[in-house]
């Protein structure tokens, strides 16, 4: 059944006090826009730990904010590709569902995907194949590494979005490792400053690639 509007989260009417104010719409947002936010917040709760002092708490939603905003940016990255091959008259790549064979639209195979090093593979693929400066003929090496990285330690998106602590696997953060009688993982240290830099630089990379892309169909007339 369909709950009557409530105003819980307090919209604010036109001529209310605008200073703590949130605007929503009249401007662009695609999924570059939103990945850019998710990385200023990351970014806000890393330099909160440092100058305030740790907090181990926040480490799975750090990790997890990072890691949704390189997913968005590398699915933004995907469209503008696949519009560059379209534009060039290159036929797409046949995308088909998961677990399955069956060919699938572009835009029910990236809402179905959480997986980062699949993401990545399809856009080296664009890369490969677009009339690109050679120098950007893959996706840059370090780049990849990062990705795989990430993709390692959550293949399907949410490995930093629920408790680790007696799930069915033996997998800790960095290794394969047992839980102890407990269930409890055993203790790992992780630098989180050093987790910032390496996925800003990925993020600032795939913000690049998506202006690229962008850049490229007007270049050639799109």
């Amino acid at each position: 059944m369909n709950q009557p509007a409530t105003d819980q989260f307090r919209w604010v009417p036109p001529g209310s006090d605008w200073r703590h104010d949130a605007i929503v719409g009249a401007w662009p947002l695609d999924d570059a826009a939103i990945a850019a936010g998710f990385r200023r917040l990351a970014d806000v709760a890393v330099e909160h730990w440092i100058t305030r002092g740790p907090d181990d708490g926040l480490l799975l939603p750090i990790l997890y904010t990072y890691r949704h905003a390189i997913e968005l940016l590398l699915k933004q990255a995907l469209r503008e590709a696949w519009a560059c091959l379209d534009h060039d008259g290159i036929p797409q790549p046949t995308l088909t569902g998961h677990n399955s064979t069956k060919p699938v639209s572009a835009d029910t195979w990236l809402g179905s995907t959480h997986n980062l090093d699949e993401l990545a593979r399809q856009l080296d693929d664009c890369f490969a194949v677009l009339s690109m400066h050679p120098a950007d003929k893959t996706v840059a090496p370090g780049v990849v590494g990062i990705i795989g990285e990430l993709h390692r330690l959550d293949a399907s998106g949410d490995a930093f979005r629920y408790a680790q602590v007696r799930k069915p696997t033996a997998t800790t953060f960095r290794h394969e490792r047992a839980a102890d009688a407990s269930g409890l993982l055993p203790v790992e240290h992780v630098n989180v400053a050093q987790i910032r830099e390496v996925c800003g630089a990925v993020i600032s990379y795939l913000l690049g690639a998506v202006d690229v892309l962008s850049m490229y169909r007007e270049d050639q007339g799109g």
